[in-house]
């Protein structure tokens, strides 16, 4: 009878006869996940200024002792980069008082009839067309000119001692005018801003206590602003 020889021993595993365990890691991972850096181009330009300044008045004879005063604003501007210009609107305020003496105040008066004390409440609102100029950088000049809206109240008291009013008087008045500006802002941080703004409103008028003139004014002044 025929004698069984040893039994053959199995192959080894080739790797190509079975999956290797990297390849089976390789599938039960999550797909890698690809980061794109997303850039942001801004396409319009908006600012909030609040801005403290010295106005002084143009007929002076007219509102000494209070043609020159410091003032508050607010001014709001937006402009879309694809327009030639965009729309501006503001506000502004001041008050102020003083007295003063000298010949000359009150036509035909005395020394005495001249001695005054002034009081003034002065608002503006205003609406323009505005433009900025180097719009994508820190540094960026710009102009605005449009309509001017300016209601004051004042207070005139004219005595010949400083213990007896000898005449008090109230006025109340509204005008229209326009004004132009521009100045240079500066982007400080990503949503503050520091900047300087000149201003000049003409061709108000206005009859004010014993006087004919106007508010025709200029101002200078600081701000520091939001947006971008």
């Amino acid at each position: 009878a025929p004698v069984a020889g040893p039994a053959p021993e199995p192959a080894a595993a080739t790797p190509s006869s079975a999956p290797g365990l990297a390849t089976l890691l390789a599938r039960t991972q999550p797909p890698e996940r690809v980061l794109q850096e997303v850039t942001y181009e801004a396409t319009a330009l908006g600012e909030s200024h609040a801005l403290l300044g010295l106005q002084t008045f143009d007929s002076t004879k007219m509102w000494r002792p209070v043609d020159e005063t410091w003032s508050l604003a607010l001014d709001t501007s937006y402009e879309d980069f694809g327009d030639v210009v965009g729309l501006e609107w503001g506000f502004a305020y001041l008050f102020d008082s003083g007295e003063r003496g000298g010949a000359g105040s009150i036509p035909g008066g005395t020394e005495s009839d001249d001695r005054r004390n002034v009081s003034l409440h002065f608002y503006e609102f205003s609406i323009g067309a505005h433009r900025s100029f180097l719009r994508d950088t820190d540094l960026r000049p710009f102009v605005g000119a449009g309509l001017d809206l300016i209601y004051y109240d004042a207070e005139s008291i004219y005595y010949d001692d400083p213990a007896t009013a000898r005449i008090r008087k109230t006025h109340k008045r509204m005008t229209f005018g326009l004004y132009a500006h521009a100045g240079v802002t500066y982007q400080l941080t990503e949503d503050v801003q520091l900047g300087f703004d000149v201003r000049q409103v003409f061709g108000t008028s206005q009859t004010n206590f014993f006087f004919d003139g106007d508010l025709d004014y200029q101002r200078a002044a600081f701000f520091i602003g939001w947006g971008g």
